[in-house]
C-alpha cells in the first residue's frame, strides 16, 4: 500500500474530514486531493505537514504493518 493510500485510510477509518485536514496541514484542497488521490506526488514536506499539522500524528505510525484506529491524536 502506498503512503497516500494509509494516510487517506487513515482520514476516513478515524471520521476525519478531508477538507478541515487539508486546512490544517496548510496545504491548498485541490493539491491535497490530488496528493491523497495519487494523482500528484507527495513530497517529505507535504507528508510532515500532513502528519504533523493536520492529522496531529507521528509520521512513523504510517511505516507500522497495522494502524489502528484513533492511534496517536491528540485530544483536540
Amino acid at each position: 500500500m502506498r503512503i497516500n493510500e494509509k494516510v487517506k485510510d487513515y482520514i476516513n477509518n478515524n471520521g476525519l474530514i478531508m477538507k478541515v485536514v487539508a486546512k490544517r496541514s496548510g496545504i491548498g484542497l485541490q493539491r491535497f486531493y490530488r496528493i491523497i488521490n495519487g494523482n500528484s506526488a507527495m513530497t517529505v514536506d507535504d507528508f510532515e505537514k500532513i502528519c504533523r499539522n493536520g492529522l496531529e500524528v507521528d509520521p512513523s505510525i504510517f511505516f507500522k504493518k497495522n494502524i489502528s484506529k484513533n492511534e496517536n491524536l491528540r485530544s483536540a
